[in-house]
């Protein structure tokens, strides 16, 4: 299935503002320090997380992707708090 131009327009406009899919800042507030996390990831790599997310053409895998991103980041948190304890 193609996606719509509706869609496409969609993208292209989150792309353009360097905002987030709504999937994924749903996802990640539910987990407030989880945010954070996010946050501190360096520009290219909230970039990267950002354009996966977004160019999923069912809003079913961008919450899937969504999901998968905020389980890296619990990872990504969980490694760097215990290198600094």
């Amino acid at each position: 299935m193609l996606p719509t131009m509706e869609t496409l327009a969609t993208v292209i406009q989150m792309v353009r503002k360097n905002a987030l899919p709504v999937e994924l800042t749903e996802a990640l507030t539910a987990q407030e320090d989880l945010r954070g996390a996010f946050d501190r990831l360096s520009v290219r790599q909230k970039n990267c997380y950002r354009d996966w997310v977004g160019s999923g053409t069912l809003a079913s895998e961008r919450q899937d992707r969504a999901a998968l991103v905020v389980s890296v980041v619990r990872t990504l948190s969980t490694m760097t708090s215990d290198d600094a304890a």
